[in-house]
């Protein structure tokens, strides 16, 4: 693929089944941010709405409508000599954002050390499990992360929590890089994974809130390694 165009693929086939009973608008807006959410949208790729009005059978004025609710979000922006693309981050946003995940994630990862069913609990030690497994292959590790997190912020039984981090990983998906991909973060994300998951288990809501909090500086400065790599190249 070459930088700047969105990839061959663009839509998860059975996400869309799920989103078509939405309006037409909500449909195409559900579907972009699952494939921004999936990766298979990056930043920087150029958007062009008639190619997604014809990979999702609708007219462009549905297209339209989900691109300006994409970009007030920010999530999308206008490129000089471009037209619309994802949207990139800099380096100052990204450290906001990793401020703000830090205490969210903290939060949800205590509340679920609280609340979490026993059920949910079994899947988030299946899930551990499933991520160790999947070390080389990347896309798996990038399904099973977000899943495994996804899980935990369900658990904290927070409806008004849950809500607004589900906003919140949409503009996570414009992070850039997958820090999996360096095998010392791999490591040692699979051995702070267990350390949440063995703290919720425990019903430990300070040990859960400190393994999340190293988990997410963790990754920040991994991510920021991979930045300043990439940029100086």
């Amino acid at each position: 693929m070459k930088e700047g165009h969105a990839p061959a693929g663009l839509f998860d086939i059975k996400k869309l089944s799920s989103y078509c009973h939405l309006p037409r608008s909500e449909f195409v807006y559900s579907a972009l941010k699952e494939a921004l959410a999936g990766g298979r949208l990056k930043p920087g790729d150029r958007i062009r709405e008639e190619e997604i009005a014809r990979a999702v059978g609708v007219s462009r004025t549905p297209v339209r409508e989900a691109l300006n609710r994409l970009s007030a979000r920010g999530l999308i922006e206008v490129a000089p000599g471009r037209g619309l693309v994802v949207a990139r981050l800099n380096r100052q946003q990204i450290l906001e954002i990793y401020v703000l995940r830090e205490i969210i994630e903290a939060t949800a990862t205590r509340l679920a050390a609280q609340h979490a069913a026993a059920i949910e609990i079994e899947h988030l030690c299946d899930l551990v499990k499933e991520f160790a497994s999947a070390e080389a292959d990347l896309d798996r590790l990038h399904q099973v992360n977000r899943q495994l997190h996804h899980t935990i912020y369900e658990a904290s039984h927070n409806r008004y929590l849950i809500q607004w981090l589900d906003e919140f990983r949409d503009t996570m998906a414009l992070l850039p890089y997958i820090t999996y991909a360096a095998n010392e973060r791999f490591r040692s994300a699979r051995d702070e994974h267990l350390m949440i998951v063995e703290a919720i288990s425990a019903r430990d809501p300070e040990a859960a809130e400190r393994a999340a909090r190293l988990h997410v500086r963790n990754g920040q400065a991994q991510r920021m390694k991979m930045l300043f790599e990439t940029q100086a190249v």
